[in-house]
């Protein structure tokens, strides 16, 4: 007959749980019990378990969603004819490495009975198989790679060996620094130029790739390009261009953050509002250890929690552990599905949330939420499109101009202003603070219309009150311009005496920009100036560019 040990509380999952012995002293199981009362003791003649790395019933038949896994008691042997009917439920993920009687168990008379193995539609988990998201290309129109497109790289990468195998003219003055996912910064070799093509494809890019001197991977795709090409966007595309295949074997999980800053969702995690950086680089959902354990999430450690992550550098780390069952929604609550998810926790990760390449394509986030979706760095790369545009994260804002000469290659320009009236100083007109002005709030008008009505009386509230001290400090900026011509100075902005030079404007990328399409431009091509501003209408502005062929 077996034995119980004593009940014990368990505070990360807030029941009572105790041993359950065989005859020959072995820990067969554990029992819960709901509720936060103890329950009348048990027959108490074994020593007490240590924690249990288990969970109650009700967290272990729990189905997991983006091919997560929980890690099961190394001391579950084979089941008894008593207890199989309650062990071996739908949705339990098991570990099976190899099968053996224990126990009181006659392996010929009941395990037979309780212990077939059925045929099912889909396949077991393989903790050790994973997905790999993968782009075949070509190159100089001959080499055919294996691009990983990465929505958390800010920049095009290659690696400099691959570079010089295919024979690539490398620009070693252009160089730079990216921050990889363990915040060290890495140096790049220099750049090189390369028409690009996806495979099935006739379209030739021109891009240019900045070298690493380590990497994973041949080729990455940054999100700039990846953005300009709706590679992740539509359905269509993604079926078209990305190939998934399987790997096998313990190795480390990838997390090929490369950049500053990347896009993000906005969304719920735990009925919270929260941004989650979109990384389709990073294999596993990973969240930063101090935030996690701020807003009081459980983190379960040890070595059979603890995950090997790579970066972008082939540098390597470890986890600190997990935390589990944590439900995650896109949006400000109530338009997506809710995901219960887990997450690997990191020390020093560069965002607070970072969703994972299998998550993000299950759920088509790229399609189905991009409204949610958010870039700090937003150039808005569509090829045939150059916005001057105010970024979603409005304060402050950013506008992205073009500029461009007769036969020249194109080149993108960024500057940052604040539309606040005291920013400005003399350095532009006020009919150029009023038009930066009304762009931000067309844009503040669409984003507070997104919301749910509960969120946006709160909203319009900050709002009008914004809008109420703008025109306050524009008012007084105007009445002193007033006064000060008065007496003969010019202390404030004047329209008619002056000048509005342009802010000296920060080149992003080179002579030709990493997500220039391979077609040259039309050398008669009106000139776009970044001191213009475009006509007076809120939201967003396109100028489309229609390129004439050569003849």
């Amino acid at each position: 007959m077996g034995s119980h040990s004593k009940w014990i509380w368990s505070q990360e999952y807030l029941q009572y749980y105790c041993g359950v012995y065989n005859n020959h002293g072995e820990l067969i199981e554990y029992l819960w019990q709901n509720g936060d009362r103890q329950p009348a003791p048990a027959n108490s003649t074994q020593p007490s378990p240590k924690a249990s790395s288990t969970q109650p019933e009700s967290k272990q038949q729990r189905i997991y969603e983006r091919r997560e896994h929980e890690p099961l008691d190394p001391s579950y042997r084979a089941r008894t004819t008593k207890d199989s009917a309650s062990f071996f439920k739908a949705g339990k993920v098991l570990k099976v490495y190899w099968l053996e009687s224990a126990g009181d168990v006659n392996r010929t008379k009941s395990w037979s009975r309780h212990g077939n193995f059925k045929s099912v539609k889909d396949p077991v988990y393989d903790p050790e198989e994973r997905n790999i998201y993968e782009i075949p290309s070509y190159l100089e129109q001959a080499h055919l790679t294996q691009a990983l497109g990465d929505s958390g790289a800010k920049h095009n990468f290659m690696k400099e060996e691959y570079a010089l195998q295919l024979g690539l003219s490398i620009n070693h003055q252009d160089q730079t620094e990216v921050t990889i996912g363990s915040g060290k910064k890495v140096a790049t070799t220099g750049t090189v130029q390369a028409t690009f093509r996806f495979k099935n494809e006739s379209k030739m890019y021109s891009l240019r790739f900045h070298l690493l001197p380590r990497c994973l991977h041949n080729v990455i795709l940054g999100r700039v390009f990846l953005k300009a090409t709706g590679t992740f966007k539509t359905l269509a595309n993604f079926l078209q261009r990305v190939v998934q295949r399987s790997v096998k074997g313990n190795l480390p999980h990838h997390l090929l953050y490369l950049g500053d800053s990347a896009p993000t969702f906005s969304g719920r995690l735990n009925g919270m509002a929260q941004d989650a950086l979109a990384d389709s680089g990073s294999k596993v959902l990973v969240m930063d250890e101090d935030y996690a354990r701020t807003i009081g999430l459980p983190i379960v450690s040890g070595s059979q929690y603890s995950t090997k992550l790579k970066f972008a550098d082939e540098t390597t780390t470890y986890t600190s552990g997990m935390t589990h069952g944590v439900k995650w929604e896109f949006g400000p609550g109530g338009v997506s599905e809710v995901y219960e998810l887990d997450f690997h926790i990191l020390k020093n990760a560069p965002a607070n949330v970072i969703l994972s390449d299998s998550f993000l394509f299950g759920t088509n986030a790229f399609s189905q939420f991009d409204c949610y979706l958010a870039d700090e760095d937003d150039e808005d790369a569509d090829t045939y499109f150059y916005a001057i545009d105010v970024d979603e994260d409005y304060s402050p804002s950013r506008f992205t101009s073009m500029s461009f000469s007769n036969g020249s290659p194109l080149r993108r320009f960024t500057f940052t202003k604040d539309s606040s009236p005291h920013r400005f100083n003399n350095s532009i007109s006020f009919s150029t603070m009023r038009h930066f002005e009304l762009v931000r709030r067309g844009e503040e008008e669409d984003r507070i219309s997104n919301l749910s009505p509960r969120l946006q009386l709160e909203a319009w509230n900050r709002e009008h009150e914004r809008q109420r001290q703008w025109d306050e400090r524009m008012r007084r900026l105007e009445t002193r311009q007033q006064q000060d011509q008065h007496t003969g100075s010019a202390s404030g902005p004047s329209e008619a005496s002056v000048n509005t030079p342009s802010p000296r404007p920060t080149p992003i990328g080179s002579t030709t920009p990493d997500t220039l399409p391979h077609h040259p431009v039309n050398a008669n091509a009106h000139q776009h100036s970044a001191t213009h501003p475009p006509p007076s209408k809120r939201s967003r502005w396109r100028f489309r560019l229609r390129r004439r062929p050569m003849i």
